[in-house]
C-alpha cells in the first residue's frame, strides 16, 4: 500500500484532506458528453474573525462568466451540510447565462460538489483503491469515492496532494463528465506550498473568448478581469494571473482609443520601448533577435527572456492596430519558474507554444468597429 494512502486510515475525514491555508488554488475542466463544457478556479480568501473560510470561485462556460463567493464554517455539523458551505454572493461577470446551466448558483454547484467530501462521515472506511491514474500535476494515483447521487454514483478520485479540494477528479459512475483537477497550489505571498514545487500552470484546453472589444483564445481557467475604468467606450485594461509563489504565468490585455495620429503615436511608443528591452522588479526581460512569430498585417511581436537570479521565465508580447475605428492594442502573456524547480526547463518549452498560440489569435471584435461592419 503506498505510504502516503497508509497514513489515511484511521484519521479523522477531514485529514484525509490537505489542510487549509490562505492563497490555496486549484482549478478543474469539467467537458460533458454533448460537448459543452465549464471551467472552474477556486482559492481560498481568508478567514473570518469567526474563523469561517471564504472561497472565492470562478466558473466559465462558452458563454458567461460567473464569480460566487463561499462562506465555509469548518465547525458546521456533518449531518448538518447547509451550515458547513453557504453561497454568499454570486453575480455573472461577463456575458449572459444561455440557460438554467449558466446560472451563477448552477455552476456553484459544481464547486459545492467538489468541497462536499471534506464533510463526509466515515470517509476514510469507503475508499476505494488504490488505482493507478495518469492525471495532470503528476497525479499517479488515486482513491475513490462512491455515493449515490439519484441514478447515477458520483465518484471521487481523492489525493492529499491537491489544494482546497483534495479531488483530483469527479465523474459520473467512474467513466461520464470527468471534472478533473488541472493546476493547483498556493498564491499568497509568504505563504509556502507543501512541497517547493507543488505550485502548477494550466496550459490546457484553450478557447476562443469574447471580450467585447476584442476576442482572444487562451487557457479555460484563466480569468480575464477589468483592473481600472478608463475614459473611452472603447478602450480596456485587462489581466488574468495563473499558477501560485514557485511557478506562475500571466495575461494582460491593454487597449486605447482615440484619433488617428494619437494612436499611431502610441503605437510607436509601445514599439520604441519593447524594442530596448524591459527592466522588471528583480530583474530584466531580454528580447530576442528577430520575430520568432510573425504576425498578420501590422502587428508586431516579441518575444522576451528574463534575467532574474534564482528564476527564469520568458514573455511574449502583441501589438495590434485598427483604424476603424482607431485602436491600439498591446498583448502581453508572461511565465515564471523557480530555478531549481527540475520541472522549469521543461515547463518554459511548453509555455512558448501556447503563448505563441495566444498572440496569433487575438483579433478585434466586429462589436469594437462597427464603421467597419456598416458598409
Amino acid at each position: 500500500m503506498p505510504t502516503w494512502f497508509a497514513r489515511l486510515l484511521g484519521t479523522k475525514p477531514r485529514e484525509l484532506h490537505p489542510p487549509w491555508r490562505t492563497g490555496q488554488y486549484v482549478t478543474y475542466f469539467l467537458e460533458w458528453e454533448d460537448g459543452s463544457w465549464v471551467a472552474i478556479a477556486m482559492k481560498l480568501i481568508g478567514q473570518t474573525d469567526d474563523d469561517a473560510w471564504i472561497i472565492q470561485a470562478d466558473f466559465k462556460s462558452p458563454n458567461v462568466e460567473n464569480a460566487v463567493f463561499f462562506r465555509c464554517d469548518p465547525r458546521a455539523s456533518a449531518d448538518d451540510p447547509m451550515t458547513y458551505l453557504t453561497a454568499v454572493r454570486a453575480d455573472t461577470v461577463r456575458g449572459s447565462p444561455d440557460g438554467l446551466f449558466d446560472t451563477p448558483m448552477s455552476h456553484a454547484t459544481l464547486a459545492m460538489n467538489l468541497l462536499a467530501p471534506r464533510q463526509w462521515p466515515q470517509v476514510e472506511k469507503e475508499l476505494r483503491g488504490p488505482r493507478a491514474v495518469q492525471f495532470p500535476c503528476g497525479i499517479d494515483e488515486v482513491r475513490t469515492l462512491v455515493s449515490p447521487a439519484g441514478g447515477y454514483e458520483k465518484h471521487h478520485d481523492l489525493h492529499p496532494r491537491v489544494m482546497l479540494t483534495g479531488v483530483a477528479c469527479m465523474t459520473a459512475d467512474g467513466v461520464k463528465n470527468p471534472m478533473i483537477a488541472t493546476s493547483f497550489g498556493t498564491a499568497e505571498e509568504g505563504v509556502a506550498s507543501t512541497s517547493t514545487y507543488d505550485d502548477f500552470v494550466d496550459l490546457s484546453y484553450p478557447k476562443l473568448t469574447d471580450h467585447g472589444i476584442f476576442q482572444v483564445e487562451y487557457p479555460a481557467t484563466w480569468f480575464l478581469r477589468t483592473q481600472q475604468e478608463e475614459g473611452g467606450e472603447q478602450e480596456a485594461n485587462l489581466a488574468a494571473m495563473a499558477g501560485g509563489n514557485a511557478c506562475s504565468a500571466g495575461l494582460s490585455v491593454r487597449i486605447r482609443s482615440g484619433t488617428k495620429r494619437h494612436v499611431a503615436e502610441e503605437r510607436e511608443q509601445i514599439l520604441a520601448k519593447l524594442r530596448g528591452g524591459l527592466d522588471m522588479p528583480g530583474g530584466r526581460l531580454v528580447l530576442r533577435k528577430g520575430e520568432p512569430h510573425p504576425l498578420a498585417g501590422d502587428a508586431s511581436s516579441f518575444v522576451f527572456d528574463l534575467e532574474s537570479p534564482g528564476i527564469q521565465g520568458l514573455c511574449y508580447i502583441g501589438v495590434y492596430l485598427h483604424e476603424a475605428p482607431d485602436l491600439v492594442a498591446e498583448l502581453t502573456v508572461f511565465g515564471n519558474i523557480l530555478e531549481e524547480n527540475p520541472r522549469a526547463r521543461r515547463l518554459l518549452n511548453q509555455m512558448g507554444p501556447v503563448f505563441a498560440r495566444i498572440l496569433h489569435s487575438f483579433r478585434f471584435s466586429a462589436a469594437a468597429v462597427p464603421s467597419a461592419t456598416s458598409g
